[in-house]
């Protein structure tokens, strides 16, 4: 890590070993999916709605068989290797000028029908999950529970406040 490190909260974060020394004495029971980014928030609306049993059991089969503890885990990690989180749709290019699921504001913000509009009403539903876990899981680590959900607001707060800058400095400039 370069410059200050990194921090989230009043914790920052120097190297890679500070990390790995905060982890032993603070969240000994590793569950490092909990601590999530705005991406890997964002692909918790995948899990919204129906889901199809076969794929869940598939994916669930595959999280276990990659090693990986739990859904949040796995959403993590694999979050780190997506360009979009799901909800925005799959890219078949990298030189496109929209994200593949919204290609015009009107796709974003159309009411009821927009993607903006599923976003805001899933969001409670999800930052309820997470929390929930948080909770049950962090109980006995007080500063790792603080972290995270430092981290959750942080993430919460960047898909809220920061739409408005990407569309202004985007195509969708009217």
């Amino acid at each position: 890590m370069l410059g200050g490190g990194v921090q989230i909260g009043t914790k920052t974060f120097q190297s890679f070993e500070d990390v790995q020394v905060w982890v032993v004495a603070e969240l000994p029971i590793h569950r490092y999916g909990l601590f999530v980014d705005a991406v890997s928030l964002l692909d918790f609306f995948s899990f919204l709605g129906h889901i199809d049993t076969e794929k869940q059991l598939s994916a669930f089969h595959s999280q276990q068989k990659a090693g990986f503890a739990t859904q949040y885990e796995s959403r993590v990690a694999t979050s780190i290797q997506t360009l979009f989180p799901h909800v925005f749709g799959k890219t078949g290019s990298d030189d496109s000028q929209y994200l593949p699921g919204v290609p015009s504001p009107d796709k974003w913000d159309n009411g009821s029908h927009g993607l903006k509009h599923s976003i805001n009403k899933g969001m409670g539903l999800i930052e309820k999950q997470v929390e929930n876990a948080i909770h049950s899981v962090l109980s006995p680590y007080p500063e790792a529970k603080r972290l995270v959900i430092e981290c959750l607001y942080k993430a919460k707060r960047f898909i809220s406040d920061d739409f408005a800058k990407w569309k202004s400095k985007g195509s969708w400039q009217e």
